[in-house]
């Protein structure tokens, strides 16, 4: 009597494998007591094992074309790319592709990828803002001028630009360090809290984040690092037309307005 053969796996099983081991790539590189940047990168795909095995999860709606590709929500107060209401939206995207590339290719992890994403999604998950923060190409290089090419804290080549307090981008605030002092600097930032709890805020966004990344197939075009940088410039096309277009009609409605 033949044997049947066992059905195939579903698609949210695939992908929870590949998270899997991914996880277990993930904490084969770091150590006992990893930096709390690499915690991140832990806790976002354990608690993406946890949805993806039937955890519960938050209603996040599935969008083929939301306003904006991160949030869903209006992309008017961000009217420069049209498809994120935030620079923040479209770098944490940015974050989700990332992770999700590595998951789906399996892609092994080593102490520089763990920390490098670790830091951007530190940096989000603790202050709501992005990790990279634009700076003009003219004032980058006059701060690297101004201080000699060297990072100022240990006098190396310096290959970053650092924001000293704010988010301002005007030259007092900026200075140029190497990226080992820059990256010891944003660790010092994170200080334990004497019960160990963390802030709710911080355990919503890790969630959320987690979210994105355990679902089987991309919520949004937005999350799928195979299409985005071809649909991105599909998707702002068609928005400037509907933009010009709806410009161009309230222009005439404000015109015959004014003959009446």
């Amino acid at each position: 009597m033949r044997r049947k053969a066992p059905p195939p796996e579903s698609a949210a099983d695939v992908w929870l494998g590949k998270v899997q081991r991914s996880l277990e790539s993930a904490r084969a590189v770091a150590t006992d007591t990893p930096a709390p940047e690499v915690k991140f990168v832990l806790r976002a795909l354990a608690l993406a094992e946890l949805l993806g095995s039937g955890g519960p999860r938050s209603i996040i709606v599935r969008l083929d074309e939301p306003e904006c590709f991160t949030c869903g929500k209006s992309t008017v107060a961000y009217s420069e790319a049209l498809l994120h209401c935030s620079f923040t939206c479209q770098e944490v995207g940015r974050y989700v592709r990332d992770l999700r590339k590595k998951v789906e290719f399996e892609t092994p992890w080593d102490a520089d990828l763990l920390s490098g994403l670790g830091s951007k999604m530190a940096h989000w998950v603790s202050t709501g803002r992005p990790y990279r923060r634009p700076v003009p190409r003219k004032t980058r290089d006059a701060v690297f001028a101004r201080d000699g090419g060297r990072c100022v804290v240990c006098g190396k080549h310096a290959t970053q630009i650092d924001h000293k307090l704010s988010d301002s981008a005007d030259m007092s605030n900026l200075q140029a360090m190497c990226a080992d002092c820059n990256r010891e600097k944003f660790r010092a930032r994170f200080v334990p809290s004497a019960d160990g709890s963390k802030p709710e805020a911080v355990g919503d966004k890790l969630s959320y984040f987690a979210e994105l990344v355990s679902a089987p197939s991309p919520l949004t075009p937005g999350f799928d690092h195979a299409t985005w940088n071809v649909k991105r410039k599909e998707y702002a096309r068609l928005r400037k037309r509907k933009m010009l277009n709806l410009n161009a009609r309230l222009d005439e409605v404000k015109r015959r307005l004014g003959k009446g």
